[in-house]
């Protein structure tokens, strides 16, 4: 695997993406930043992840500084190489969510993304395996972190974001690392399959009294690249005729605004034929 993708420069400023339902159906307005170009949106993501982590119970109120953040000890995805995303409503000032892209440095390693360090012990050894023979980490290799938001949200606010992210990360060869809570994982997999989003280790807990002791993260690894193509095999592939359906509306709504040729030649036709049907049923 080769990339030509470039270190996320500090002086990024801020990129809002609002609805065109020209290219792409999105209900929400989009601002990538860093803290480097925004310091107020930079506030804002972190106070959408720890008001987002208190009402889905991960966190407790000891968790959060006098700030509105979660403790830096809890939360360490910060720094000159992370990317922040920010999706909000543009018809309800209280619908946010967020999440951050976390960089690895020049001449770092996979030892700088908090979560492989969380982590590593957990790994089995055909994901520990999987990940380390991943070619040009330092450039190829970003850590999801911090995915979260508010309570007056609904999790299509989620989705959007996630297809916001992985449409700006196609044709650079990312894999993509997460920690990720187990609800919020076995969500993806129902919604994805266990093949576009698949676990490579065991979930981990925290002895951490302003931690739920019921939250578990899963490690977990998403290849942008693929995730189309593999998230119409798996739809193809299922055999209930529910969850069928489920993977179907998935993969459609995540090619909403792709070129064909961003896709396979599978995947292309697939989406032709379900458009055709859609126009059909619209016109009978």
């Amino acid at each position: 695997m080769t990339s030509t993708l470039p270190q996320a420069p500090e002086n990024t400023p801020s990129v809002d993406r609002l609805p065109n339902p020209r290219s792409r159906h999105d209900r929400f307005r989009f601002t990538k930043f860093t803290e480097a170009t925004d310091s107020v949106m930079v506030k804002l993501a972190r106070e959408i992840h720890a008001v987002g982590y208190q009402d889905m119970g991960f966190v407790n109120s000891s968790a959060v500084t006098s700030e509105g953040f979660l403790a830096d000890d809890i939360d360490k995805a910060h720094g000159p190489n992370v990317d922040y995303y920010v999706a909000e409503s543009p018809d309800d000032d209280e619908v946010k969510a967020t999440l951050r892209k976390i960089h690895i440095p020049e001449g770092g390693s996979l030892q700088d993304l908090p979560a492989f360090n969380l982590t590593i012990g957990s790994l089995s050894d055909s994901g520990f395996n999987l990940i380390a023979g991943i070619d040009n980490p330092e450039v190829n290799v970003k850590e999801i972190a911090a995915l979260a938001r508010t309570p007056e949200a609904s999790p299509m606010i989620i989705f959007e974001l996630l297809r916001n992210v992985l449409h700006e990360s196609l044709g650079k060869d990312e894999v993509w690392f997460f920690s990720i809570v187990s609800t919020t994982y076995q969500s993806l997999v129902d919604n994805f399959g266990n093949e576009a989003i698949y676990q490579i280790g065991e979930p981990i807990t925290f002895d951490d009294t302003r931690i739920s002791n019921e939250v578990t993260l899963v490690p977990a690894l998403v290849n942008t690249d693929t995730f189309i193509n593999t998230l119409c095999r798996t739809a193809l592939d299922e055999t209930d005729p529910d969850q069928q359906q489920r993977l179907l509306r998935s993969f459609m709504f995540f090619t909403d605004g792709l070129d064909d040729s961003q896709m396979n030649v599978e995947a292309s036709s697939v989406r032709s034929s379900i458009n055709s049907m859609l126009a059909l049923k619209k016109g009978a």
